[in-house]
């Protein structure tokens, strides 16, 4: 049992008074870059650990908080911790905002469900492509893409771009396809073609297709197609 990764506040979507939890395993350092690069970008304050405005437009603060798996004295308070934290960034006046890092693979299901209680939401990476009706988000393990919303016409060319950056990254690419509400017969031509945009042979792995998706496959006797994998539901 785990947490699902895509939900959330964008990093790129932050604003003053956000309190908000990382549960992260492989994207950590993508989130935290782009936190950085816009807090640089707005002239505010980057601080680890500890917050202050010192004649800046506003503060951005993260921590990284799996030592408090280590059995420190006063750890076993650190959920009152997070509580009060969270207090003070939705009672402040001051123009601060915070990321909290909890790496998912050394905490277990439950107090990271507590812990994220204590927080305003959940952070996430921003999205590589959203026009209403096709938003695709990045994921990590293994590297690829989530899909939510239609794949039609309007949205082939930002579909077609997400595919081509993302194979430009990595060997094989895994598409999350829960959330794909329509598909045509051309749209899945162009997840498939994801495989070999370029002229190279990746593996390409379809996760939690929906029964239409399924039935175009079927369609498409994506079987005889060299390197495509259906994971079953």
């Amino acid at each position: 049992m785990s947490l699902p990764q895509e939900t959330g506040k964008t990093v790129g979507g932050m604003q003053f008074g956000d309190h908000l939890c990382l549960l992260y395993d492989h994207e950590r350092r993508a989130v935290l870059v782009a936190y950085i690069r816009d807090g640089l970008r707005a002239d505010e304050k980057i601080i680890i650990d500890l917050a202050m405005v010192q004649g800046y437009t506003g503060v951005r603060a993260t921590g990284e908080a799996t030592w408090t798996l280590r059995g420190w004295p006063g750890s076993e308070r650190f959920t009152e911790f997070e509580q009060k934290v969270d207090d003070a960034f939705r009672t402040s006046e001051i123009n601060a905002m915070s990321i909290c890092q909890y790496d998912r693979r050394w905490f277990s299901v439950k107090p990271l469900e507590t812990l994220l209680h204590t927080h305003t939401d959940r952070v996430r990476m921003d999205d590589v492509y959203n026009d209403g009706v096709l938003r695709i988000a990045p994921t990590w393990t293994p590297p690829g893409l989530a899909l939510h919303g239609a794949i039609e016409e309007s949205t082939f060319a930002g579909l077609t771009s997400a595919l081509t950056t993302i194979g430009e990254k990595t060997g094989h690419i895994c598409l999350e396809l829960g959330g794909v509400e329509f598909c045509d017969m051309a749209g899945l031509r162009t997840l498939l073609g994801a495989g070999t945009d370029d002229g190279l042979q990746r593996q390409l792995l379809l996760r939690n297709c929906p029964q239409h998706i399924q039935g175009l496959l079927k369609i498409a006797l994506w079987e005889s197609i060299p390197g495509v994998v259906v994971e079953e539901s």
